[in-house]
């Protein structure tokens, strides 16, 4: 049967985790736009109502602002028929003969009416201009009414096609989200039983699949057996724990791939052993860092890597990892500074190499242990190389980092089983690796 990649399922349930959390994400967002949408509509249409009953209002003042000046008007027509009546009788007064005494006619009466019909007109005529003045700007302010309300029902009109737009669009969205959620979990469910069938057939694997999926007992505590249970890696397992990176990690695939092309480019074995020299020196020790650590996170709530921290007399270090808010109890070993409690920290370096690299990294790993001083609790981690010591030197160095508050223990594969498992990976010899299936395509399409 082909092998399947734990590494690649466990990517596609990343990718369906990011799936759900894009919809939720995209149904917040078009709730939010909807909401603000609908009050806009809500906003716009109180305005309506209201511009609609200031139109109302605007006109009844119109249409009484339009009666007063016609009763102005009819109030002038009426002063200057009296004035032209006073004026006729004036007239008729002075056309008068003289009485016998040779004294014109006594017209005073009818000059006053005169004079108070003149004063009439003239107060029609203000009146009338008054009023079509105030008829004139209620006319003006009716036709702003108008013309606001028009607006504000193009604005209604217009802001309910884009609410009705953007409902058609996100719905459309949203149903592809659906559909492309539930192919994903089809496609996940379809990768898990793969991986599931062939972890049966192949406990080798299986048992590296336990490594990677398991987390500890919550009312347990985690002790040295448990560090030397999760440390303790076969060459095998370590060959499927590089592939598996390469699987999870883009960058250290892209690392994986640019060795595989230096090596492909090699010309004889003096350049494949450049190659080889450069992947033991560098490629190894990042490797057997990142195996650490991802035997010890489960322990932890977060894990913080490469922690800098500032020397007293000048310089920094920094600290491999430091397991942040432990989830359950740790014991390191025995001695002071070896256990924390939950929600405790643990601070710690990794060193691997031949045993005389170990030996000769003490006065450094003895400086980095000032990095982790605040920690509950403090290791340094090396590689089994650290038994080819002779036993005076081994109690030496390990002497020296207890003093330094960092006892050391020796829990990681060696460095040439590492070396092995990365050059075999970096070689992808076919005798080595089966067939694999592409979960992206060939086993879950």
């Amino acid at each position: 049967m082909p092998r399947v990649s734990v590494g690649q399922v466990e990517n596609l349930e990343e990718t369906l985790t990011a799936v759900m959390r894009a919809k939720e994400s995209l149904i917040s967002s078009c709730e939010r736009l909807d909401m603000r949408l609908t009050a806009k509509c809500e906003e716009i249409e109180r305005e309506e109502r209201s511009s609609s009953e200031l139109l109302e209002r605007a006109t009844a003042i119109e249409v009484e602002a339009g009666k007063a000046v016609e009763a102005a008007a009819e109030q002038l027509q009426s002063a200057r028929a009296s004035l032209a009546s006073a004026n006729a009788a004036l007239g008729a007064c002075e056309a008068q003969s003289d009485d016998e005494d040779g004294n014109p006619p006594d017209c005073s009466s009818e000059e006053s009416a005169v004079s108070e019909a003149e004063a009439e007109v003239e107060a029609a005529e203000r009146a009338l201009n008054e009023a079509t003045e105030r008829f004139e700007k209620v006319k003006e302010q009716r036709i702003r009414m108008e013309q606001r309300l028009e607006l504000l029902r193009q604005a209604a009109h217009s802001i309910q096609q884009h609410r009705d737009a953007a409902r058609s669009a996100y719905g459309a969205r949203l149903g592809a989200v659906d559909s492309l959620a539930d192919r994903a979990a089809s496609r996940i469910a379809s990768a898990r039983n793969a991986l599931e069938e062939y972890l049966a057939q192949n406990p080798s694997t299986g048992a590296f699949t336990s490594w990677v999926r398991w987390t500890p007992s919550a009312n347990g505590v985690v002790t040295p057996a448990h560090l030397h249970e999760r440390l303790n890696f076969s060459s095998g397992n370590l060959r499927l724990f590089v592939e598996y990176l390469a699987d999870r990690d883009p960058g250290f695939r892209s690392k994986l791939s640019n060795y595989r092309k230096e090596l492909t480019a090699c010309r004889g074995p003096v350049e494949t052993h450049a190659v080889q020299l450069k992947m033991r020196r560098n490629f190894a020790g990042e490797v057997a860092e990142r195996f650490a650590i991802h035997a010890l996170k489960p322990l932890a709530a977060e894990v913080v890597t490469q922690n800098r921290s500032d020397l007293p007399g000048g310089g920094f270090t920094k600290t491999d990892f430091i397991l942040k808010n432990l989830k359950v109890p740790v014991v390191l070993g025995k001695g002071n500074g070896m256990a924390a409690g939950v929600g405790e920290t643990i601070a710690g370096e990794i060193k691997c190499g031949k045993a005389s690299y170990i030996f000769r990294e003490k006065d450094h790993m003895v400086k980095q242990s000032y990095g982790h001083r605040d920690a509950a609790a403090s290791i340094t981690i090396c590689s089994r190389d650290i038994k080819d010591l002779a036993p005076h030197e081994e109690e030496e160095l390990r002497a020296a980092l207890r003093e330094a508050g960092s006892p050391l223990v020796g829990m990681l594969p060696r460095k040439g089983d590492l070396d092995q498992a990365c050059w075999q990976a970096i070689r992808h010899l076919q005798e080595s690796h089966p067939p694999r299936i592409d979960v992206y395509a060939e086993a879950l399409s």
